[in-house]
């Protein structure tokens, strides 16, 4: 095991940022932790029940552009995606 760097912790901090807006819109919670998929190493961080997928960056405040780590996270071919900025 080791540890984070700051980036991953950023990345890390979004996505349960993400989780947690989730689960007050969402009626399962089981359904939300379900649908968290980034830790799996899949290309989206998020596959929600509907199919939705959602990829979150973390950016700074006065950001003016998100950083993709690759093109797999862009792919549309397996459902409508959603790019979410924390």
């Amino acid at each position: 095991f080791s540890p984070l760097g700051e980036h991953q912790l950023r990345g890390l901090a979004a996505e349960l940022v993400v989780l947690e807006r989730l689960l007050d819109c969402m009626q399962s919670p089981g359904e939300v932790v379900k649908s968290w998929v980034g830790p799996l190493g899949l290309p989206q961080d998020f596959v929600l029940p509907s199919g939705g997928r959602l990829e979150v960056k973390a950016i700074a405040p006065n950001a003016a552009t998100v950083e993709i780590a690759n093109l797999a996270q862009l792919d549309v071919d397996y459902g409508p995606l959603s790019l979410v900025t924390v």
